[in-house]
């Protein structure tokens, strides 16, 4: 190391900031890595802990992940777990759940020896129903039944359409919800979108209580839809909030 390096690494080591120091430590091989790793722990954030853990050879993987079990959010737990050789999966997975939100339960779920059973019941105990929705879809080995329950019980119309995309979810079960919803616009995603869809069923429900414009989308861009009844549901919606405007301007004052 040269004098201007040692100069600026004793600087560094003072006062110097966490990422300074990551910095320093990557870029000169001869650097003193435990005291900079030792200045990264007192000063830095998770992320910095992680940054030093990835990409500094010789730092203490256990001391950093330490630290960020400690003070590093469920998003540095994530990353650690999933890049970093020789991180304690479980660890960083009970800081996770402590710390954590849905998101990042989803996310450390496709890390390997995550245990997909504990964090899939954080979710569904904790989680909102999109996050049910994205665990079904983006982790392998869930629960597509379990999570498609609580869609059932509690979800609306876009949040069935989202878990009927979902490999093994139960799509006449998820369209009943739909149909039984009071909005138009979801049964004509649903139809749009889903595959194996009852079209039939689902046009009869935008029929009955969709809208001008849910009416003509539908004819516009569902296979198979009866074109004729929806345009003429559209034209008399139409026509009535015209009649409707009317006797609104039409009203004495």
């Amino acid at each position: 190391m040269t004098p201007m390096d040692k100069t600026k690494q004793d600087r560094l080591l003072r006062e110097g900031s966490a990422p300074s120091c990551y910095r320093f430590a990557r870029a000169h091989a001869d650097a003193d890595i435990p005291a900079l790793q030792a200045r990264v722990l007192a000063v830095g954030t998770g992320e910095d802990c992680l940054l030093f853990a990835r990409y500094v050879k010789g730092a203490d993987i256990k001391a950093l992940q330490r630290r960020v079990t400690e003070i590093g959010n469920a998003y540095d737990c994530c990353w650690f777990a999933a890049h970093i050789p020789g991180a304690d999966v479980k660890i960083l997975q009970e800081r996770v759940l402590a710390t954590g939100n849905g998101t990042a339960c989803v996310l450390f779920a496709s890390t390997p020896g995550a245990d997909i059973a504990v964090l899939q019941d954080w979710v569904l105990k904790h989680g909102d129903i999109e996050t049910c929705c994205r665990f079904a879809r983006d982790v392998s080995g869930a629960d597509i039944a379990a999570l498609q329950a609580r869609v059932l019980k509690e979800g609306p119309g876009w949040a069935c359409q989202l878990m009927a995309r979902v490999p093994g979810a139960n799509v006449l079960a998820l369209q009943e919800k739909v149909l039984k919803s009071e909005n138009g616009y979801d049964c004509l995603q649903f139809a749009k979108h889903i595959p194996g869809a009852d079209i039939a069923a689902l046009q009869a429900r935008v029929l009955e209580i969709g809208n001008a414009q849910d009416c003509q989308e539908f004819a516009r861009e569902v296979p198979g839809a009866d074109g004729e009844a929806l345009e003429s549901r559209a034209r008399i919606l139409q026509e009535e909030e015209v009649a409707f405007l009317s006797s609104l301007t039409n009203t004495p004052t």
